[in-house]
């Protein structure tokens, strides 16, 4: 069955590489050692002495300044309400926008029959994760009444999509997995405000709102561009990759673009060639003949491990789109390495930028 969970996929050996336990604890050591010393006992009696005490008082003080939002908490609760949302006194939730739902020239999809390709690309895509408001407009005024919500589609049910219970046991199709593709990727989505203090809504028709999808031409920019590792019958050079998938957290950057994030990528590959048998790279990432139950591979080749190996290469990276050039191409970002992203949060300091980002596979690092 389905399962978009990363968490069964034992750690792989890595040949005696700490893992992030290890680190932890290593750290932590370091850390106990140092205070045993005399340079941390001193270190340790200046900050308990004037110097903490100072350092206390003045974050005591500019914390009282602070403006403070103001709302009675919410108990725990378990409403048996269907996609209820609990909020204190005084707020109220809405819906703005929904899978199926436009986002451009087009109908919202029924959800009483199955999604397709072609509606999908025109709609909210599927199970949100990370998202960024992007303003127009410099002024506070202009910034927030009417900007671009972009938000990461990190995978679908392919059940919902297929409006089938029997999707593990029926035929898979080229329609169904191009349908469930689709669901994939990153919505754009424009976003104004109505009156003054007023809901959101969707605005349409827009020349911004866009679907990134699992088939969307994409750049490859840094080390890994032109690799052969990268190179596939569809594309020879490396340097032109399809899609993008398992978009998870994100980032946004200091010259206006969007960063997402691609995670459990090696779900979504597959084969049923009984000879065929994963390498290292492959084993350390849990690459598997079943993947995660999608079964794109028995409609569509490029998904077959057996057929396109390298396939799996083009997925795992970061991926920068702009959206506010709502035809300009995605740019994977070799640079910040292929492993199974969970966010890229960048720091700017005197022109430099540095991106953290987490990699999800168990065990492993920031």
């Amino acid at each position: 069955m389905y399962s978009n969970d990363e968490s069964n996929n034992p750690r792989a050996d890595q040949a005696g590489h700490p893992s992030m336990q290890d680190v932890i604890e290593a750290a932590s050591h370091d850390r106990r050692t140092f205070l045993k010393g005399s340079l941390g006992a001193a270190t340790l009696m200046t900050f308990t002495g004037v110097g903490l005490s100072g350092c206390m008082s003045g974050l005591a003080h500019a914390t009282d300044d602070r403006p403070k939002i103001d709302f009675k908490s919410v108990p725990p609760s378990r409403v048996p309400v269907k996609d209820a949302v609990t909020v204190p006194q005084g707020y109220s939730a809405r819906v703005m926008v929904a899978w199926g739902d436009a986002i451009m020239d087009g109908a919202h999809w029924d959800p009483s029959g199955a999604m397709t390709e072609a509606v999908q690309l025109r709609t909210f895509g599927a199970h949100t994760d990370g998202m960024h408001y992007f303003p127009f407009g410099r002024s506070q005024r202009g910034g927030s009444r009417r900007g671009l919500l972009v938000a990461n589609n990190e995978y679908s049910d392919p059940g919902l999509v297929s409006n089938t219970t029997a999707y593990a046991t029926e035929p898979m199709t080229l329609d169904r997995a191009k349908a469930s593709q689709a669901a994939h990727g990153v919505s754009v989505v424009e976003v104004v405000r109505e009156g003054s203090d007023g809901p959101w809504k969707v605005q349409r028709p827009s020349r911004y709102g866009r679907r990134i999808t699992v088939n969307t031409p994409m750049n490859v920019s840094g080390p890994a561009a032109g690799n052969a590792m990268l190179r596939t019958a569809a594309d020879t050079t490396g340097m032109l990759v399809l899609g993008t998938l398992n978009n998870c957290a994100h980032g946004y950057t200091p010259w206006g673009t969007y960063l997402t994030c691609e995670e459990n990528w090696n779900g979504y590959f597959g084969t049923a060639d009984a000879t065929w048998v994963r390498n290292a790279l492959e084993a350390r990432y849990g690459v598997s003949a079943a993947g995660f139950g999608y079964n794109w591979h028995l409609a569509e080749p490029r998904f077959d491990l057996a057929v396109n190996r390298n396939e799996l290469n083009h997925f795992g990276w970061v991926v920068e789109v702009n959206p506010y050039l709502p035809n300009s191409q995605p740019v994977k970002r070799t640079a910040l390495g292929r492993i199974k992203h969970e966010g890229a949060t960048c720091t700017e300091s005197n022109g430099r930028v540095v991106v953290y980002t987490g990699d999800d596979e168990n065990g492993d690092y920031l």
